[in-house]
């Protein structure tokens, strides 16, 4: 069975895409270059240039594994996994975690790799939706019903990719309480977390539930995708084992310079937030001003948490045409909802990046002229 095509990879990876000068769809913040983040190293830190390059430690050096330990509470750096990138981890899970047969609920819209990987091995994929007029919140109550029935993991991504939706300590309280009653894993995507820095701040659901799977990187918050560096982090030691075994059987490694900049980058997490930080908060404030002065071709929900937001399009046409037209005749990129297989009514709009006051002008003159 050929496993299903990747919409959203498809459309940034074009041929008109890659003419297209202006992205009003990143998820990630702004990227930092590496003359920026080796500038924060002082003076005693190791030389860049003195890392070896040699095979690296499988799975992540145990120092960084600690060292990313220490933000999962009493958690050591046996209860970590390093990969290259979460597109590795959700893979890797996708094929250690269930099997044909099986079923697995997703958060939708979601991610492609939430779901394609496991669908592809013959795995049962059943949608929790999120609700727009509900915030985007999924129903829990639904959920609930969902889980009546043998599930081998449920995915939940928060801040949710595409839609900016965040639970709150009571909705998360609940999702656990369900989870626990039917002993379902639980595998949280938390990539987008820690952004804003002013947001309110909730542990990562691993350390709230003893069957969740936390997954964290550096490419979305600290805007350093190019690194390929992400990371699980569990109390089930046996899940993370599964995970291992399978991956033992593809790249095991990050490497070397990549765990060099890692580790630096942890070290610098709060200077790297608030610099990010401070470029959403500029664009959630030109954000609700453009939609709210075009309050007649959006819908516009301020997101609480992560650089992602979901607004739906009243204009003429769908936000898939639209979509198209800005990036052959305008060079500038904006994923519709079909790119998440979630209809052609909604656009993926990325507040993570300094481009975003002029991407947001180009759609601006687009809007002029129709």
């Amino acid at each position: 069975m050929a496993i299903e095509p990747f919409p959203l990879k498809d459309f940034f990876m074009s041929t008109e895409a890659a003419q297209a000068d202006l992205n009003l769809s990143p998820s990630y913040a702004e990227p930092m270059a590496l003359s920026e983040l080796l500038a924060l190293a002082g003076p005693d830190h190791p030389k860049f240039e003195d890392i070896s390059l040699g095979y690296p430690p499988i799975h992540g050096s145990a120092a960084l594994r600690a060292q990313i330990a220490t933000h999962y509470g009493s958690f050591d750096a046996g209860n970590i996994m390093v990969t290259n990138g979460l597109d590795d981890a959700l893979g890797t899970i996708g094929l250690a975690l269930a099997g044909p047969g099986d079923r697995i609920i997703v958060q939708t819209p979601c991610y492609q790799t939430h779901r394609s990987v496991a669908a592809w091995r013959g795995v049962k994929v059943i949608e929790w939706p999120c609700i727009e007029a509900n915030g985007w919140a999924p129903d829990l109550g639904y959920l609930e019903d969902l889980l009546k029935e043998p599930t081998r993991f449920v995915v939940l991504c928060t801040p949710h990719n595409p839609t900016g939706f965040t639970p709150d300590e009571d909705f998360r309280r609940r999702l656990v309480s369900l989870l626990r009653t039917s002993d379902t894993p639980l595998i949280a995507d938390e990539i987008y977390t820690g952004l804003p820095d002013t947001a309110e701040r909730y542990a990562p659901l691993a350390c709230e539930y003893e069957n969740a799977v936390s997954l964290h990187g550096l490419s979305k918050t600290l805007g350093l995708p190019g690194l390929r560096v992400g990371w699980m982090a569990t109390q089930n030691l046996s899940l993370l084992s599964d995970v291992k075994e399978i991956k033992d059987h593809f790249n095991s490694f990050i490497t070397a310079p990549s765990e060099f900049l890692a580790a630096l980058a942890l070290e610098m997490l709060s200077e790297i937030l608030a610099r990010n930080s401070a470029i959403v908060a500029d664009n959630i404030t030109r954000a609700d001003a453009f939609f709210q002065r075009h309050g007649n071709l959006f819908d516009w929900t301020t997101p609480a948490a992560g650089v992602n937001a979901f607004p739906r399009w009243l204009g003429p046409g769908n936000a898939e045409t639209v979509s198209m037209q800005l990036m052959k005749d305008h060079k500038l990129l904006l994923a519709s909802s079909s790119r998440f297989n979630w209809g052609t009514e909604h656009f993926r709009v990325g507040l993570g990046c300094r481009s975003f006051a002029q991407a947001l002008g180009r759609l601006d003159e687009f809007l002029d002229q129709m």
